[in-house]
């Protein structure tokens, strides 16, 4: 019989992993520069330092909390870093601040903000390739006790670019459970997500693989593209002059190995086979009169 017991979070951040290179929340407080970037409200709960900016260089990674509310009226104290640790914190909007030092100053790269209920117990860098170390995933670690989990910040243009973020949910009481498993690859080489629930002495298995935008449990390689342009502004054009058209998202060719690289296509939807791919891109030339066609990407 597997049992999944009560352990704390930061055991469980370390096992679950396999990786043991993660950042544990430390006492000491961010710089004061790198604090001046947060806004009014906001409690620091993370700071770190990690070789994941451009050519590798060293990034100021932040994490903060802006409560959702004020804290019950009659208190007599502002909210502080111990109400974000534990079981019960305030519902807020957790930022990750990506900050590079350039001399004597503090520069922001990018500012990712997710909500969550949970406290935010470390960080864990992991790469969408990780043999190539390419396309940094920033994994910060949530909850406590026995349900814990994953906000994966995915940067597959490097962190100054788009973010795409996935959460995973991993733990368990009883004879029901569920493992995380963040070190596996793809026959390409890319990053994928596992995870293994178990219902008393039922076990089921769910794999998320990256398809170039964002994880997925079925990788649907076949898309439906609506333009190829030589730049990334010319795609956003085209999807302005086309709002009403369902996109999906714009997506550089570099990134899969099927297409021709050095162009930026307008994605209208994915799909796992080349037929559905084809009975869409005919659909969307019907209704909304625009030359769609099927690329498999990879």
């Amino acid at each position: 019989m597997r049992c999944c017991v009560l352990f704390c979070a930061l055991v469980l951040f370390a096992l679950s992993s396999g990786v043991s290179r993660a950042q544990e929340p430390s006492e000491e407080q961010a710089p004061s520069d790198v604090l001046a970037k947060m806004p009014a409200k906001a409690v620091s709960i993370l700071f770190g330092k990690y070789p994941i900016g451009p050519g590798y260089q060293e990034m100021l990674i932040h994490v903060y909390a802006v409560p959702e509310a004020e804290k019950a009226k009659g208190s007599r104290t502002s909210y502080k870093r111990e109400d974000f640790m534990g079981l019960t914190i305030p519902k807020s909007y957790f930022t990750v601040d990506f900050l590079l030092q350039k001399g004597g100053r503090i520069e922001r790269l990018n500012r990712v903000t997710f909500r969550n209920n949970d406290g935010v117990n470390g960080i864990l860098i992991k790469w969408l390739e990780p043999k190539a170390r390419r396309g940094p995933v920033v994994c910060i670690h949530l909850g406590a006790t026995h349900w814990l989990g994953w906000e994966l910040i995915a940067f597959p243009d490097g962190i100054g670019g788009h973010a795409a973020l996935k959460q995973f949910e991993y733990g368990g009481e009883g004879e029901s459970g569920v493992d995380i498993q963040l070190n596996g690859v793809d026959r390409q080489g890319r990053m994928t997500v596992s995870l293994d629930s178990h219902e008393g002495e039922m076990d089921s298995e769910q794999h998320y693989f990256w398809n170039g935008m964002k994880f997925v449990e079925t990788p649907r390689p076949y898309f439906v593209i609506a333009a190829s342009l030589k730049t990334r502004e010319a795609a956003k054009a085209f999807c302005r002059q086309h709002g009403e058209i369902p996109l999906d998202d714009i997506q550089p060719t570099d990134r899969y190995p099927k297409l021709t690289p050095g162009y930026f296509i307008v994605v209208a939807e994915s799909f796992e086979t080349q037929t559905a791919a084809d009975t869409y891109a005919r659909k969307l030339n019907h209704f909304w009169g625009i030359v769609c066609y099927e690329r498999r990407a990879f």
